[in-house]
This record gives structure tokens, sequence and C-alpha cells, in this order.
């Protein structure tokens, strides 16, 4: 996120952050979605999943 805000300045970047894992993850995803939507100033919706810790 950072290497983006120093590349697109005059890009905001809103995070809704959510489980994405068990039996909520389902509901905090569609809720966290409906949030979004709400919002005025948001133009796109990305869903993005961060990958596992790394192992060494």
């Amino acid at each position: 996120m950072l290497k983006v805000s120093r590349e697109v300045p005059l890009l905001e970047i809103i995070l809704y952050p959510v489980t994405v894992q068990g039996k909520n993850a389902s509901n905090e995803i569609i809720n966290q979605i409906i949030k979004c939507n709400h919002d005025n100033e948001v133009d796109v919706i990305m869903l993005i999943r961060g990958g596992a810790r790394l192992r060494i």
C-alpha cells in the first residue's frame, strides 16, 4: 500500500478489513461490501486476499 501511495499520491485508499476464513467470513465480506457501496467516495471495489505468512 505504501508503494501505491508514493506512485499515485492523489489516490485515496480506503480499507474495509474482513476475516476471510471461518464461519463468519462470508457475512463479514457481504457487510463490508454493502458498507463500501453506501460510501459516496468509493469508485472501485477490489477484493484482495493476502497470502500466508512467509515460512523459512
